[in-house]
């Protein structure tokens, strides 16, 4: 009997022990959450910085009077933009994806659509 009582102890101070264990672990896990949501959060303010400077010199393109200048202008920004696009796939899918705003996914349409033309 006395075992039995003793081996209920251990029991329920093995279960104390794993259960703050636990707690920690999920602490630290919130800390991470609350990182990574602050990570996206700064990668969605640059990729829609990007965007808007984009669609911003796309928009000026018509202020230059040189044809000239202004096709290889508007080829040069077309491949820098297009290369961003390119390279951040993943963090426009993202932000399409997490963005409640409809402007961005206007303005990645232009630029897109802007390319198929272009091309």
């Amino acid at each position: 009997m006395a075992l039995s009582g003793l081996n209920l102890v251990v029991s329920a101070v093995g279960f104390a022990v794993l259960n703050e264990k636990l707690k920690r672990l999920e602490g630290k896990l919130n800390e991470i959450q609350q990182e990574v949501k602050a990570i996206r959060s700064l990668l969605e303010i640059e990729e829609r910085a990007k965007l808007s400077a984009a669609l911003r010199d796309l928009l000026s393109i018509s202020e230059i009077k040189n044809s000239n200048h202004r096709h290889y202008d508007t080829v040069q920004r077309k491949k820098i933009y297009l290369a961003q696009l390119i390279s951040n796939t993943k963090n426009f899918y993202w932000v399409l994806i997490l963005s409640k705003q409809q402007w961005l996914t206007k303005s990645i349409f232009v630029l897109l659509l802007w390319h198929m033309l272009a091309a």
